[in-house]
C-alpha cells in the first residue's frame, strides 16, 4: 500500500508539473483556435471546429474525469466510435500498482488535435462529407511542423455530423 501511494503521489507531481510548466503553454486560448479561411458548408465546418474542440472541453472538465468512459464520452459527441477509442487510449492511461489493483488518469502532454489555418469542404451528400484541413508551416514554438493537409472523412450520425476518417496528405 506505501508503494502504491509513493506511485499515486509521484504521477500526480509529475502531472501537476507538466499542466504548470509544459502543456498549459502548449495549449492555445479558445479565441486564437479560430481559422483563418472557410471555404464550403458551415455545418460541416462547424461540426469539425466542435470536434477539434473537444480536447480543450476534457482539460476544462479535468476535474470530473475519473474513467476511461468519461473520456471517451467526450470525444463520442464529435468523432466515430473507432476515433474515440483512439483517441481516449491516446489520452488516457492505466497504471497497476504492486499489489494489481489499477487507476487511470489523464496524460498531460502537448495537444493532439489543432484548428488549421483553413478548411475546405470539398463534397457533401446527404450522409458523408469531405473537407480538407490546411495547416502552413509553423517553425515556432514548442510545437513545429511542416505545411500538410489532412483529409477529413464525416458521416452524419442521426443530424450530427461526426469526423471518421483522418487521413494526412503533403
Amino acid at each position: 500500500m506505501m508503494l502504491y501511494k509513493k506511485h499515486l503521489i509521484f504521477f500526480l507531481s509529475l502531472i501537476t508539473i507538466s499542466l504548470l510548466f509544459g502543456c498549459s503553454k502548449n495549449r492555445p486560448p479558445k479565441e486564437d483556435q479560430l481559422v483563418q479561411q472557410y471555404k464550403g458548408d458551415k455545418e460541416v465546418i462547424s461540426a469539425i471546429e466542435f470536434a477539434y474542440g473537444l480536447e480543450e472541453e476534457l482539460w476544462e472538465q479535468q476535474d470530473k474525469i475519473h474513467t476511461r468512459e468519461d473520456v471517451f464520452k467526450i470525444f463520442r459527441q464529435g468523432f466515430s466510435e473507432e476515433l474515440s477509442n483512439e483517441i481516449t487510449n491516446y489520452l488516457w492511461m492505466v497504471e497497476s500498482t504492486d499489489t494489481g489493483e489499477s487507476f487511470g488518469m489523464l496524460r498531460a502532454g502537448d495537444p493532439i488535435l489543432i484548428l488549421p489555418d483553413s478548411i475546405e469542404v470539398k463534397s457533401k451528400s446527404s450522409d458523408t462529407a469531405i473537407a480538407l484541413l490546411k495547416y502552413e508551416e509553423n517553425t515556432e514554438g514548442p510545437l513545429t511542423w511542416e505545411a500538410y493537409t489532412a483529409k477529413l472523412t464525416l458521416k452524419n450520425e442521426s443530424g450530427t455530423w461526426k469526423i471518421y476518417r483522418i487521413d494526412s496528405e503533403k
